[in-house]
């Protein structure tokens, strides 16, 4: 094997892969998905235990079971990070946690993923945040979905291209149409002459889109709009 797949990962590359696996999953909770389900596996479940699930004799290092026959194992389990990393997959796809190790084990999406996890391990059930519930947001939405829809769309292509991931992608675009719909609504409503519907809707579209930008981005527009 050769020696770029025996020597340790730069830490700046494994720290990039672990935080667009964050984007991702930040983006699924935008979706109603609790953050604990995914806090608890990483914090109550060994990752060696669920690679156990799909490969023999598990040690601190293994054949990857993803990119091809290993002549020498170039999979490292981390149990003291609780994760990890394969040298040999291409770059950039290198970093595996509980639950991209399952997602590509069974060929699934990482919600089923998650899903998986909680069932094998006997989780027991976490309530998911509702969207609707919106009021208790500690995100202030001062702005509207015009105001926010083209950040968020940079944002979007920059963190799809980052991290050439479909399934971010998906996630994006399931939130901005979501946001869409409520800003069509909300203009029904204002044509049917119901404006606290309409207003309710407008601050739901924004809500949407705030959520992913967080509240700092929102600060910046909010600033760049009292010019």
């Amino acid at each position: 094997m050769s020696d770029k797949y025996t020597e340790a990962p730069d830490a700046q590359d494994v720290d990039f892969q672990k935080r667009t696996a964050d984007k991702l999953y930040r983006a699924g909770v935008i979706r109603g998905i609790n953050p604990r389900r995914i806090e608890r596996i990483r914090e109550d479940v060994r990752f060696d235990d669920v690679v156990a699930h799909f490969v023999r004799n598990v040690g601190d290092k293994i054949s990857c079971p993803f990119h091809g026959t290993d002549s020498t194992p170039s999979f490292q389990v981390y149990r003291g990070s609780n994760d990890g990393f394969c040298f040999g997959c291409p770059a950039g796809k290198g970093y595996y946690d509980h639950i991209r190790f399952v997602k590509e084990s069974l060929g699934c999406t990482w919600v089923q993923a998650l899903k998986w996890i909680e069932k094998e391990f006997e989780l027991p059930a976490l309530p998911d945040v509702l969207i609707e519930q919106d009021e208790d947001e500690e995100i202030t939405t001062e702005v509207t979905f015009n105001d926010l829809s083209e950040p968020f769309l940079v944002r979007a292509v920059k963190d799809i291209r980052t991290s050439k991931d479909s399934e971010l992608a998906m996630e994006y675009i399931h939130v901005y149409f979501g946001a869409l719909d409520f800003e069509k609504g909300a203009k029904e409503a204002k044509e049917a002459r119901e404006p606290e519907e309409a207003t309710k809707l407008h601050f739901k579209a924004a809500m949407r889109l705030a959520r992913v930008l967080g509240q700092e981005a929102v600060n910046r527009i909010l600033d760049d709009k009292e010019l």
